[in-house]
């Protein structure tokens, strides 16, 4: 286990997909602590999935900030799209250090979070990449969604893709 390296101004964003499982959210909370207290989330969310955000805040006990960043077209919005909410969350990225779940909602948002981790890196950001792993059935996931997912860390301690 290792820590995230604080940024200059000390933030810690989380940066994750918010789909139709509001657990995803609560997941990435409690993942993103192991390795510190998120200050910021980032939540590229939907109209459609924005609403189940504040409940899975509250269901993490969560006190940091909140910025959705909202996908027009989940489902088709392309490169465009991607980078629109990559350039979106950019100000939010500087000096701080970085938690990217890289699992939950559309493609289109995992690809847009991992287009956020990219950003960060190149403001020299300390990023830590995961996926979230829940072997529940989906029923199980839809009954009962405050339970926390496995996470699947992707970098090493210096914020490098491990090799697997």
């Amino acid at each position: 286990m290792f820590s995230l390296e604080l940024g200059s101004d000390g933030e810690v964003v989380l940066v994750t997909p918010v789909g139709l499982r509001p657990g995803v959210l609560f997941s990435a909370i409690q993942a993103c602590r192991v390795k510190d207290e998120p200050t910021l989330c980032l939540a590229i969310c939907s109209e459609e999935t924005q609403g189940a955000i504040a409940e899975a805040l509250g269901q993490a006990e969560y006190g940091g900030r909140i910025e959705r960043l909202q996908v027009k077209d989940p489902f088709g919005g392309g490169a465009e799209e991607v980078e629109r909410l990559a350039t979106a969350a950019e100000e939010y990225l500087v000096g701080a250090s970085v938690c990217v779940n890289v699992t939950g909602g559309t493609t289109l948002m995992g690809l847009a979070a991992e287009r956020v981790a990219a950003k960060a890196r190149r403001l020299a950001c300390p990023v830590q990449r995961f996926g979230l792993i829940d072997r529940r059935s989906p029923c199980e996931q839809d009954s009962h969604p405050y339970q926390s997912g496995k996470p699947f860390w992707l970098d090493d301690e210096d914020g490098n893709a491990e090799d697997r």
